[in-house]
């Protein structure tokens, strides 16, 4: 009989693991994920009654998928992995995620998932070539007190210029479904049914107003008019930046700059990290540079 065992757990059980596991990122947290509107599985592999994996799974229609502004959903190591003697890593992880495996294809259709960038040890996937492996970019800050010092100099340029008429503005953490929607619109251009799908906005809404999520905004005083919002998710080492939007007429004065400027302040009080969630193209990767971030590289596995 093997020693790894791969089984079902209710959310109940997997709201344990999950704060057993290494990284504790909030896209795997149950109490995240049951938000969705999707079904969620939740699976684990133990080693002589161990566990060493964590395997939340997001499913329509018999795939697993990851969806839109969503990322890290797939296997998890757990505290007890990262105990092991370095003679036992390799092995033990290799068994695990064949195990995994051989239960997921039995029952699921296609199979997209992601690994956190703390997950690196990819190499059983580059062995066994059962899965397309396609390697990705965060951006992640590590914020430090003088942490402007580090921002480009247009960056630097473009808050100074906000900070000036900083006494029109007034900081909120308040936002209506309609004002992320028209600010999301005015940046990315979509009309507005196929944008709130593509930005996932009533799963993110739903979280604001049951306060797992924090957003930071900014408002003209006169007009109490949303001008920028950053919305966050926060987990136990990191806050998330989901996205950012900003009102199109005050681009140029560096609203976003101080709305982001307002994010690291929090990451600096919380001690975490700031994880600007995806860095895959030139231009959102050259943005979230411009603030000092570093990349780091997570991967993506579909079966396709």
């Amino acid at each position: 009989m093997s020693k790894f065992i791969f089984s079902e757990i209710n959310k109940d059980e997997a709201k344990k693991v999950w704060f057993k596991t290494f990284s504790q990122n909030c896209f795997n947290d149950p109490l995240i994920l049951e938000n969705l509107n999707h079904k969620i599985k939740y699976f684990m592999v133990t080693n002589q009654g161990t566990p060493i994996i964590f395997w939340p799974t997001i499913i329509n229609n018999n795939n697993i998928i990851i969806p839109n502004n969503f990322y890290y959903v797939g296997p998890t190591l757990t505290d007890e992995f990262y105990k092991l003697k370095n003679h036992s890593k390799v092995s033990v992880l290799n068994e695990t995620l064949e195990c995994s495996l051989n239960e997921i294809f039995k029952k699921f259709k296609k199979i997209h998932f992601q690994s956190h960038p703390s997950f690196n040890d990819i190499r059983y996937f580059l062995w066994n070539k059962n899965l397309n492996v396609n390697i990705k970019y965060s951006a992640f800050l590590q914020p430090q007190k003088d942490f402007i010092i580090n921002w480009r100099d247009l960056r630097k340029r473009q808050l100074k210029k906000i900070l000036k008429i900083k006494e029109k503005l007034y900081i909120d953490q308040s936002v209506t479904f309609n004002e992320i929607l028209n600010l999301a619109q005015g940046t990315i251009g979509a009309n507005k049914k196929n944008l709130k799908e593509y930005i996932n906005l009533d799963f993110f809404i739903k979280l604001y107003e049951k306060q797992l999520s924090k957003v930071f905004s900014l408002r003209e005083k006169k007009t109490k008019k949303i001008l920028s919002i950053c919305y966050t998710i926060e987990d136990q080492k990191s806050v998330n930046l989901i996205y950012n939007f900003a009102d199109n007429q005050w681009k140029n004065d560096g609203i976003m700059q101080l709305n982001i400027y307002q994010v690291i302040e929090y990451c600096l009080k919380k001690k975490k990290i700031l994880d600007f969630n995806g860095a895959n193209s030139y231009v959102g990767a050259d943005d979230k540079g411009s603030y000092g971030s570093e990349e780091r590289i997570y991967f993506s596995f579909i079966n396709e």
